[in-house]
């Protein structure tokens, strides 16, 4: 009987013990547990804290890249008030360029000497053209109006113009 009795209390001890390793583990799974899920909660805000770190990168990527659009379109805009102020100035001195040139033609056209020379020459281009001799030259709109419908003067006729017209006066 003792021994039943010893294997009893060894037996109640043995399964003591047991409930009480049970215990221990459940108490190390629950820590294990609560453990696992703190670094998943950390796992978590780190990776949104990451995400949240390269769309501020990129707002401020995309910031930098409207400020140069910006000002690359202000640096444009310049160049191109500067381009047409150019322009003017070019448009302006030809324009005075043109002027002070006509009345350099005019001095020199108003020079007797000049026009008598002038309407040689033109007289000249009348012979070799019409083959009649011009009598009378009536100033420069009479070499205006050649020069500008190519008629000559001296006998009506279109020298320079498209062969419909010679077939007419020939």
């Amino acid at each position: 009987m003792r021994m039943r009795k010893m294997k009893q209390r060894q037996s109640s001890q043995e399964s003591e013990e047991l409930s009480q390793l049970q215990e221990l583990l459940k108490q190390q799974i629950s820590g294990l547990i609560r453990e696992n899920e703190r670094i998943k909660y950390q796992q978590y805000w780190l990776q949104q804290n990451e995400i949240l770190t390269r769309i501020q990168d990129i707002n401020e990527e995309n910031y930098q890249l409207k400020y140069n659009i910006v000002e690359q379109r202000l640096i444009n805009k310049q160049a191109v008030e500067k381009l047409s102020n150019n322009e003017t100035q070019i448009n302006t001195q030809k324009q005075l360029s043109r002027a002070e040139n006509m009345e350099h033609i005019k001095n020199y056209v108003d020079d007797p000497e000049v026009q008598e020379f002038f309407f040689a020459l033109i007289e000249q281009l009348f012979q070799q053209v019409c083959g009649r001799r011009l009598i009378e030259l009536r100033g420069l709109f009479y070499v205006i109006n050649f020069v500008e419908t190519k008629q000559c003067q001296a006998c009506q006729y279109f020298h320079f113009a498209p062969n419909k017209n010679n077939a007419n006066n020939e």
